[in-house]
Order: C-alpha cells, then structure tokens, then sequence
C-alpha cells in the first residue's frame, strides 16, 4: 500500500507540472512575423518592370498617376543619326534661345515632357515638347526652309497657336523606344539636324520631310520622373 501511495503522489505531481507547463505556454502572447514593408515590394501600377511609365493599351499614352506631385514623366529625345539629346543652347531658359544637339547627359535641359493634344485614328498625335529646365516649348517661328528651332512659351496666342505643335509619324512606334518623325502643324516641315551633322551644337530646324535619319527620333524615359 505504501508503494501505490509513493506511485500515486509522483503521478500526480507530474500531472500537475504538465499543467503548469501548459498553462504558461499558452498564455504568453506568440511572437508573429515582422509585416513586410510594402513601401519596398509594392509595385507602382504607373510603371512597368523597368520603371518605366506604363503604356495605355486604349489610346497609347503613358499612364501617369493624377495624384503624383512630379510634373513628369520626362524623356530624353534622340537623333536618330547622332545619338545625340535634343536641348536649348548652353541650359538656357531664355525665349528664343535655339534647339540643338549635344552629347547625351542626366541635365534638365536635355529632358522633356511630351504634352498630349490630340490623336488621330491612324496613329499620328499631335505633341508639346515642353523642356523640363526652362519650362518652354520647341516652335517653328516661320515656315520657312532651314528655320532653325527654338523654345518659346507653351501656350501661345490664337495667331501663333499651331507654333509649339509638333504632329508625330506614329505615337505607337514613339513609345516603344522606335524611331519616328515629327513635322509641324504651323509649317509642315520636319524637325532636321542641319546638315546630318553629329556635331555638338548643331541647330535643330526645320526642313521638307525626306525620311532621312538626321530626321528621325527616339524617345528615352529619364528614370526616376
């Protein structure tokens, strides 16, 4: 009997350590996970995997977030033929000042925003390249042959309306990085490098449409606008 009575005591004490055990454990609180940090792994729906602006599939036009506080986004705008980035003359911010092509460079001058103003079913648009530094516009002062280009108030008068307007070839081709032309709603001419030159500082004009490289032009998203 006094051995069952030794059995039962120590049973019973494991019993009630068990229990002690338990209870404890259950009521601490468990230790969760740290939440992942989304500012890091949510993907801006603006932008596609290279952080480039998202084209539109109904109209073709970069998708821009109404929200954002960045005027952007903005693009380099490459001759074809050079390589080179279109820009006023020495970063200047002054109406007037001519556009020309340099060495390509992270400078506000060289970036633009290409304002929408309207579309055609064909494809063509008609555009603003407006300069990101001097907040001016690329016109077509005459239409003359050879004018030279230059940067000028966005939103001009009534008479000179059609003079910071620019009708591209193809806006799909132009925001798929691919090569296009842009001739002016106020002359008709094309934008030309003069001359075919990969010179720095070569003014950028206007001349009669002929398709040649030194006319054509790509677009590169500046990163990060």
């Amino acid at each position: 009997m006094k051995k069952l009575a030794i059995l039962g005591s120590t049973i019973a004490f494991l019993l009630l350590s068990n229990f002690a055990s338990y209870a404890q454990t259950t009521s601490e609180p468990t230790q969760k996970d740290s939440p992942i940090d989304t500012e890091q792994v949510t993907e801006d729906s603006t932008k596609n995997s290279q952080g480039e602006p998202k084209i539109n599939p109904t109209d073709g036009e970069p998708e821009v977030d109404p929200t954002a506080k960045k005027p952007g986004p903005f693009y380099w705008i490459i001759a074809e033929h050079s390589g080179k980035a279109l820009m006023p003359e020495n970063h200047s911010k002054n109406v007037g000042t001519r556009i020309v092509q340099m060495s390509k460079g992270n400078f506000g001058a060289q970036h633009w925003r290409i304002r929408h103003i309207s579309t055609d079913s064909n494809g063509q648009s008609v555009r603003k390249f407006e300069n990101r530094h001097s907040k001016l516009c690329i016109w077509a002062y005459s239409t003359a042959q050879g004018q030279i280009l230059k940067q000028h108030g966005c939103e001009s008068g009534t008479d000179d309306a059609r003079k910071p307007e620019w009708r591209v070839s193809n806006k799909h081709e132009m925001w798929a990085g691919r090569p296009f032309t842009t001739w002016s709603e106020y002359s008709s001419k094309c934008m030309d490098v003069a001359n075919a030159s990969v010179a720095d500082y070569t003014s950028v004009g206007q001349y009669t449409c002929h398709g040649g490289p030194n006319q054509k032009f790509r677009v590169q998203y500046v990163p990060g606008t």
